[in-house]
């Protein structure tokens, strides 16, 4: 969660996106985009469809692109990418939802 993403951390980050062509209910998850943090600082990103010869394409080093294509590398400024609280899943797929829910779960942290 990027509220817990502070200048100690050091990980990932995995950004999730719905599926737009899953024939399922639930929605089928995809992966979409990898961030790896080294003391709170973002040092790389990819997708996890490239092959690993590109997982290394886009590097950063002190908020800087150092390597890899400005236009194909995603912009650092907005990372940590901010997301809905843990149990907003199931709040949103609940068919007796509540609109005091979902509206509560489309504050990011």
């Amino acid at each position: 969660r990027a509220k817990d993403i502070d200048r100690t951390y050091s990980g990932c980050q995995m950004v999730w996106l719905g599926n737009p062509n899953a024939d399922k209910f639930p929605i089928d998850w995809i992966p979409f985009l990898w961030i790896e943090f080294d003391g709170g600082a973002v040092v790389r990103t990819w997708s996890p469809d490239a092959p690993f010869a590109e997982s290394n394409k886009c590097r950063f080093d002190s908020g800087r692109l150092i390597a890899g294509d400005l236009k194909e590398c995603v912009s650092i400024a907005t990372f940590p990418l901010k997301s809905m609280r843990p149990d907003c899943l199931k709040v949103i797929l609940r068919i007796d939802n509540s609109e005091t829910g979902i509206r509560e779960c489309r504050n990011l942290e």
